[in-house]
């Protein structure tokens, strides 16, 4: 599989993933934007989790990449639990 995947920190700090949503989605219309990280480690966590091997991963620790405007907020396992435990899961 090869697809678009950038792990990037930004101008606030954090670190942000852009994906590409399908097998070769190299442009960023074709992407979307996770994040924030609190650091590189959390990011590869999240993408290994959650996501199979995109292929190759460019990682910039510049801190000079604007905050993306649209993201999509990683959900964590205790997101996950809370949001089924009162549906009988």
């Amino acid at each position: 599989m090869s697809r678009r995947c950038e792990m990037r920190k930004c101008t606030d700090g954090k670190w942000y993933m852009l994906l590409g949503n399908f097998e070769y989605a190299h442009d960023v219309e074709d992407c979307t934007f996770y994040g924030p990280f609190e650091s590189l480690d959390d990011t590869n966590s999240y993408l290994a989790d959650n996501f199979a091997n995109p292929g190759a991963v460019l990682e910039d620790d510049e801190g000079t990449f604007p905050v993306p405007v649209k993201v999509t907020k990683p959900i964590t396992s205790a997101d996950w639990s809370a949001k089924w435990i009162g549906r009988g899961w």
